[in-house]
């Protein structure tokens, strides 16, 4: 039963790796295409009168966008990692949720607004209902995962 448990795990270590590269990868392209370096025909508009909100939604976009992915991969390699050591619940892995929880937050909030960066006039933001809910449903994982944590550790005390 463990052996098969580690086949999937590592399976989907692999996917959830790969699919990391894949978003970090079109990240980066559309973000070169986004900021005008390809051409000023084909980026956005940088606009004076938004430009500074342009500049955050576009670097928190990218860095948010970067964090969340690397640390989503990151958590599922130390989870394999650690699996076979016979650790379920690295400590190590809490800050990671939690981090990521914050980045996922960032991320798609920059993502719903990148529009921004073609707005000839003023622009309001906007905030999904859905990303606010997922990012408490990973905030509540994070929570239950240290939790689950602190006991795994407190049952190698008893013993």
């Amino acid at each position: 039963m463990k052996n098969n448990t580690f086949k999937l795990l590592v399976t989907v270590t692999i996917l959830v790796t790969l699919l990391s590269i894949f978003h970090l990868i079109s990240l980066t392209i559309q973000s070169i295409y986004i900021s005008g370096l390809q051409g000023a025909e084909y980026g956005g508009v940088w606009n004076d009168k938004i430009l500074l909100g342009q500049i955050g939604i576009f670097a928190g976009r990218i860095i948010a966008g970067f964090c969340f992915y690397i640390s989503l991969a990151l958590f599922m390699l130390k989870m394999t990692t650690n699996y076979k050591k016979g650790i379920i619940f690295p400590k190590s892995n809490i800050k990671l949720l939690y981090s990521c929880s914050l980045s996922y937050f960032i991320y798609s909030f920059c993502n719903i607004n990148i529009d921004i960066m073609y707005a000839a006039n003023e622009h309001y933001l906007k905030l999904d209902t859905e990303d606010v809910v997922f990012t408490l449903l990973f905030v509540t994982f994070a929570m239950m995962y240290h939790l689950a944590e602190r006991i795994s550790e407190e049952n190698k005390l008893t013993i």
